[in-house]
């Protein structure tokens, strides 16, 4: 994208790759200082991760020796850390070390897109962005997806901008959105947008273009038929992404969730203890329209006539519960979906009682400015380049955007979700710099 005939010439190559080394320096060194949280495994990505690599079994563990094979998180993730580690267990060092690599990864692509989008070395603020990005710098520090997730977003997008009548676009395009999806399903929509958005476009013929689609489409197919297969060999069904869904699409729609947005203690965190409670009792009926969360239902007797369910068979349960909930109480949903929203783009992370010393007030406030002056910057640099937004990187950025939203306008949210798009708030910013620059 050429936004100005007079621009000045891109930055010299060691310009960019001092940068870099600068960037994944400040990362290392962040990694280093919190290693603390690599402790913790709210997600038991870790514990999937160990079963793996010493049972060869992607399950939690049991009271027994062999771990239960599930399908409740998405499988790259813990299939990333059990065959990167050099030993039979999962260690700090090597996540960090693992993140540390993924990290400097996404920095180099997100200067990659930025020359791509003829931003030139104002593509370094863009780096700068994303090194230093809150949410991204402390989920580096946890074992969770976000880093990976990250990564494979902006690995989405480069090949999806690049010249689609080449193959090796194509297929390289199929196969990051397949790891993508196999790490954070909502990339599954994201995928469906770019496709659907490559399909409309004018540039070349509709034959070229459903080849072009077709060839992506394959792609990705080949990269999650194994997972597929493996699902339908151990639960009897073709689970194409997790039977997590329906556990996150009722924890944002469900009777307490729906008294909880509309109540005054809504600027504080919600806890889904009361709500796993209810989860629990799923085994005393079959019947989706039964408030799970009135205790007064319950007696003894109901203990004894208990329905088991598979995983599969649960998250269908679960699914069935939370659409009641949206049908039923429509008018709660639709503010619901405008709250999940406000959290997915809120600047500063909510209140905790454990979080409200002076540290972290300074923290949160910190957090707050960084968010709202990088969104202001993006919101003017959209209007700066409106001319140039037909171009494919801002596109598919734009895919990416309406999908992740769309998604989490349903299921359950918060800041961190939002972690796949943040590259693209951070180049829209650079290139609405270098448009009033070079102006």
């Amino acid at each position: 994208m050429n936004l100005s005939n007079d621009a000045k010439p891109i930055a010299p190559v060691t310009t960019g790759i001092m940068v870099i080394i600068a960037c994944a320096a400040v990362r290392l060194f962040v990694l280093i200082l919190l290693n603390d949280n690599m402790s913790t495994d709210v997600d038991n990505y870790r514990e999937i991760a160990n079963n793996v690599r010493n049972h060869q079994v992607y399950g939690l563990n049991t009271d027994s020796d062999d771990p239960r094979a599930v399908a409740f998180r998405p499988p790259l993730y813990p299939f990333l850390l059990a065959y990167t580690s050099p030993t039979s267990e999962v260690s700090n060092t090597q996540v960090i070390f693992l993140h540390w690599m993924l990290g400097i990864g996404m920095i180099v692509i997100v200067y990659a897109l930025a020359q791509s989008a003829g931003i030139g070395h104002y593509g370094l603020i863009a780096v700068v962005g994303v090194t230093l990005d809150p949410i991204l710098v402390n989920q580096s520090s946890q074992i969770m997806t976000e880093t990976l997730a990250v990564f494979l977003a902006v690995v989405s997008i480069l090949f999806l901008s690049k010249d689609l009548t080449r193959p090796t676009n194509q297929i390289g395009a199929g196969l990051s959105l397949g790891l993508a999806a196999l790490c954070r399903p909502t990339f599954f929509v994201f995928a469906a947008f770019s496709l659907l958005w490559l399909l409309l476009r004018k540039q070349d013929s509709i034959g070229s273009r459903i080849k072009q689609c077709l060839l992506i489409s394959l792609s990705m197919i080949f990269v999650i038929t194994p997972w597929v297969v493996r699902n339908y060999n151990s639960h009897e069904r073709p689970i194409l992404a997790t039977t997590h869904g329906g556990y996150t699409l009722l924890l944002a729609n469900n009777p307490l969730f729906y008294d909880y947005i509309r109540s005054d203690s809504s600027d504080t965190p919600w806890t889904a203890a009361e709500f796993d409670i209810g989860v629990s009792r799923f085994a005393f009926s079959d019947d989706p329209q039964v408030d799970f969360w009135s205790s007064d239902l319950w007696n003894t007797s109901a203990e004894n006539n208990l329905i088991e369910r598979s995983e599969a068979e649960l998250d269908a349960f679960t699914y069935q519960v939370a659409w009641h909930y949206i049908s039923s109480r429509p008018a709660d949903f639709a503010y619901a979906m405008l709250f999940r929203l406000g959290r997915f783009w809120q600047f500063t992370p909510n209140v905790t009682g454990s979080n409200a010393s002076l540290r972290n007030t300074w923290l949160r406030m910190a957090t707050g400015i960084w968010y709202a002056t990088w969104s202001l910057a993006a919101l003017i640099s959209v209007f700066m380049i409106r001319h140039h937004l037909n171009e494919p990187i801002w596109r598919i950025g734009l895919c990416m955007l309406l999908a992740f939203c769309l998604v989490h306008a349903f299921y359950w949210t918060d800041m961190r979700m939002r972690a796949p798009v943040l590259p693209v708030i951070y180049l829209l910013a650079a290139a609405g710099h270098h448009k009033r620059v070079e102006s």
